[in-house]
C-alpha cells in the first residue's frame, strides 16, 4: 500500500507553469480546497543557520533579562504583584509563543518563547 502523496500551493504553481494547469484551474482548486494562494512562512529545517542562532540567542536573551529585571526588585513587590507580574508574564509571552508556533508555523521561535514562558512559573512559588 503506498502512502498518500500531498502537494501544495507551490505544487499547483509549479504545474501551472509547465501547462499542466490552467489559471481557471488553479483558481478553482483553490477555491475548492480552501487553499491561500501565499504559502505560509517555513523555517529550513537543516540544521544550524543564522536564523535558528537568532532564535536561540533571543529566547537566551529573553530569558535572562527578564530573570535579571524581576530579580533586581522582586523582594521590594508587594505578593499580589509577584502575582501579577508572573501571571502576566507567563500569558503574554506563552500566548505570543503559541501564534508562533500554532499558528504561524514558526516552530523553533515558538517553542522557545514558550520555553522562556514556563521558565517564569517558579516565580509563583
Amino acid at each position: 500500500m503506498n502512502p498518500k502523496k500531498s502537494f501544495d500551493i507551490e505544487d499547483l504553481r509549479r504545474w501551472q507553469q509547465r501547462g499542466l494547469l490552467s489559471d481557471e484551474q488553479l483558481r478553482s482548486i483553490l477555491a475548492e480546497e480552501d487553499l491561500e494562494a501565499e504559502p505560509k512562512a517555513k523555517e529550513r529545517k537543516a540544521g544550524l543557520n543564522p536564523v535558528t542562532v537568532a532564535y536561540y540567542f533571543g529566547g537566551l536573551l529573553a530569558f535572562f533579562s527578564f530573570t535579571f529585571f524581576v530579580g533586581m526588585s522582586w523582594e521590594d513587590l508587594a505578593d499580589w504583584a509577584h502575582l501579577i507580574v508572573a501571571l502576566g508574564a507567563m500569558l503574554i509571552i506563552g500566548a505570543l509563543g503559541a501564534w508562533l508556533r500554532f499558528r504561524r508555523g514558526y516552530l523553533i521561535g515558538g517553542g522557545l518563547l514558550l520555553f522562556v514562558a514556563t521558565a517564569v512559573l517558579p516565580l509563583f512559588i
